[in-house]
């Protein structure tokens, strides 16, 4: 409600674990990127989007080097 998404909105989530707000968000928004550092919280979070259907949504892990994995 606050984010007032249209959806035509690519949202990134920082820091995003398990992907709890980004699935919230990708609603109403064209696509959402999550942003997390931890390995397995990547792997919730993609499990999380599958188990409800939210699969455009996106995580990224980010490596110790600034690298993707």
């Amino acid at each position: 409600e606050y984010a007032d998404l249209k959806g035509n909105e690519i949202v990134i989530d920082a820091y995003c674990g398990v992907g709890t707000i980004g699935m919230v968000l990708s609603k109403n928004a064209k696509e959402v990127y999550g942003v997390e550092l931890n390995k397995q919280s990547v792997i919730n979070a993609r499990q999380n989007a599958y188990e409800n259907k939210r699969n455009w949504t996106h995580q990224i892990q980010r490596g110790n080097r600034g690298n993707p994995k």
